[in-house]
């Protein structure tokens, strides 16, 4: 089996899809997995990936940030603000510094547990009705006893539908 190769970097964005590849390839770089998805509204660096309900069958992979803990995650966006009408590489499976405002309580949050979204669309630990796994698993891969600092990013193993 043959892989694309990609002339810019995954924290390329663009306008158009010139020298990006085609919306919706697959890219594996370091581990990880990205998605060349479409924003058309404006999406905030680290937001929660969905795919937009208009786009149930993949036709143009338009995401949007998850509005409800119901929603499947696509993945996410660690590519930095993006406006809207742009096309960017999506994280959808793989290690991701997530800052602690993306974890509803840190003292419920350890190393190698799922986590799921929250009502309030953060993290957690508590499975509920309301709440959707981040795709298949998010497992936190570094231990938070200790470290319970506004400030500081934790890593996790991602892993959403478009991976």
């Amino acid at each position: 089996m043959s892989r694309k190769a990609f002339k810019g970097g995954v924290t390329d964005t663009s306008t158009t899809l010139t020298n990006m590849g085609e919306v919706g390839d697959k890219r594996f770089e370091d581990g990880k997995t990205y998605r060349l998805a479409y924003c058309a509204t404006t999406q905030a660096d680290d937001a929660f990936l969905v795919l937009d309900s208009v786009d149930a069958a993949l036709a143009s992979y338009t995401v949007q940030a998850a509005t409800a803990s119901t929603q499947a995650v696509f993945g996410v966006n660690n590519t930095g603000s993006l406006a809207s009408g742009t096309y960017f590489w999506a994280l959808c499976e793989g290690k991701w510094s997530a800052g602690s405002a993306k974890f509803s309580t840190l003292a419920t949050i350890a190393a190698e547990l799922p986590l799921v979204l929250n009502s309030d669309l953060t993290m957690g630990s508590t499975l509920a009705s309301n709440t959707q796994p981040f795709g298949t698993t998010l497992v936190s891969v570094s231990s938070l006893t200790s470290v319970t600092s506004a400030t500081t990013t934790f890593d996790v193993y991602v892993k959403g539908i478009g991976a």
